[in-house]
């Protein structure tokens, strides 16, 4: 390999740690955002929840165009070099194989080239198209549930869900929040034409402190 080869192989290597930490930073901040939505939810603050809500929207935007300004300025007049980019992907996607989500960090790494060269249609030499992707791929740990089985009321279920939840503040009116849910359930599933009874409600415990239901 000669000297000038290695000087761009070591540029490639700097270029995807970079894109490699830009990417941590910018997860780490979004996480930091939804793990308030629980006590802004608590304290009933919707002011600031709405806050975190446009403050998420735009994270992702802002680390984009952060790591495009620095990569830029670090190639300089090689910033539209496509075989120096090929490379760049080549070092980025050996370096994510063991990351908890290397689909997303795809994904990052291709709105950076997209803006980069300002790509229109797919450029799969510099980016990660859908062949490259599969969401799923590295989901190998079951979710973990709460299950809520009918024994002849619904309203009676939902007192047991909803009082598993707990918040630092006291239910304001939980007989009346149970009525409330349970009325919810029913006029949804009318409105769907489901006749049978449900049996059974389960609710994904998250990590944020939310949860999502099915029944």
């Amino acid at each position: 390999m000669s000297a000038a080869d290695e000087l761009t192989a070591a540029l490639a290597e700097e270029c995807a740690r970079h894109t490699v930490e830009a990417f941590a930073r910018y997860n780490a901040e979004f996480r930091a955002i939804t793990r308030r939505a629980p006590l802004r939810f608590d304290s009933r603050d919707l002011r600031a929840s709405q806050q975190d809500a446009i403050e998420r929207i735009g994270l992702y935007e802002r680390f984009v165009n952060q790591t495009v300004a620095e990569l830029r300025e670090r190639l300089g007049s090689r910033s539209l070099e496509r075989a120096l980019w090929r490379r760049i992907r080549g070092a980025f996607a050996a370096r994510i194989t063991e990351q908890a989500d290397p689909e997303f960090t795809k994904t990052f790494f291709s709105s950076i080239s997209r803006r980069v060269f300002g790509t229109v249609g797919v450029a799969p030499d510099v980016e990660f198209v859908a062949t490259d992707l599969d969401p799923l791929a590295d989901i190998h740990t079951s979710v973990g549930t709460n299950t809520y089985l009918n024994h002849g009321s619904l309203s009676l279920l939902f007192e047991d869900l909803l009082g598993d939840v707990r918040f630092r503040s006291p239910w304001r009116d939980l007989d009346g929040s149970i009525a409330h849910v349970t009325a919810e359930v029913r006029s949804h599933l009318r409105s769907r034409g489901e006749l049978a009874a449900v049996r059974k409600v389960e609710v994904i415990r998250s990590w944020g402190g939310g949860c999502c239901c099915r029944w």
